[in-house]
């Protein structure tokens, strides 16, 4: 069955119990707020898929739970995020107060290039607001990370936020594949320079770049020690998805 998009980020929402993170994940992917939701037991996930730059992009949203004793099994899952929302509440300080727990949270387990976005949720619940606008937008500035005040009741800079972080991921990706393309040119001059054609080691295949002029095709890959580091490594940076094993 073919793919029905081009890429897949995985993206993670994070904060504490009760600031609107399941709120927020139904308003982007259902375009739904209902206020009779329970708290998040574990681990939940919806999918949705847009379009940037006309490529499709399959967003596969995970929304963790705020409370303590479910922290072991949320964490487990910051190492594959691309992209992490932390989300607080404008009417609840504590809420605000954590997101540098959060933070470190994030430091410890999640990757060192993680895309990372402030929400301060509720903001249509402006009279009983205790943190302003300027706290939140300082704080994203200290810690170098864009910033958005939302309101998943009232469809409130809830698409941007989305819309926003999966530009931030897709510029990055596209990016280091610039810087790390693996197209058949490179590989193969790599191939070269790091084996040499005497070892006469070619028995190995991988499909050609799927956005390079020979899609389809399939390049002889030299299986010695070298490239098979180099393969690693160019995968793992260029790749908009993980290739086949090979």
């Amino acid at each position: 069955m073919a793919k029905t998009y081009d890429y897949l980020f995985k993206l993670l929402l994070i904060g504490d119990s009760g600031v609107g993170k399941t709120c927020l994940l139904f308003r982007f992917s259902e375009d739904a707020f209902n206020t009779t939701f329970i708290s998040t037991i574990g681990i939940d996930f919806k999918i949705r898929t847009i379009e940037l730059d006309g490529k499709k992009i399959k967003l596969q949203i995970w929304d963790t739970a705020g409370q303590e004793r479910f922290r072991t099994i949320t964490t487990a899952y910051y190492r594959g995020a691309m992209g992490i929302m932390l989300v607080y509440d404008i009417t609840n300080e504590k809420s605000f107060d954590n997101i540098k727990n959060w933070i470190r949270n994030i430091e410890e387990h999640a990757s060192s290039d993680v895309e990372r976005m402030i929400l301060g949720n509720k903001s249509d619940m402006n009279d009983k607001r205790q943190v302003s606008k300027e706290k939140g937008e300082k704080l994203a500035i200290d810690y170098g990370i864009k910033f958005l005040e939302t309101s998943a009741k009232s469809s409130i800079n809830v698409e941007e936020a989305f819309f926003t972080l999966a530009r931030d991921i897709m510029t990055k990706l596209n990016k280091k594949m610039v810087g790390f393309s693996w197209c058949s040119h490179f590989l193969i001059s790599q191939a070269s320079a790091l084996c040499g054609a005497k070892r006469g080691c070619w028995p190995k295949q991988l499909k050609g770049c799927s956005e390079c002029s020979l899609k389809g095709q399939h390049l002889s890959l030299c299986a010695g020690e070298g490239l098979g580091a180099l393969h690693g490594l160019i995968t793992a940076l260029a790749s908009p998805s993980p290739p086949a094993a090979w």
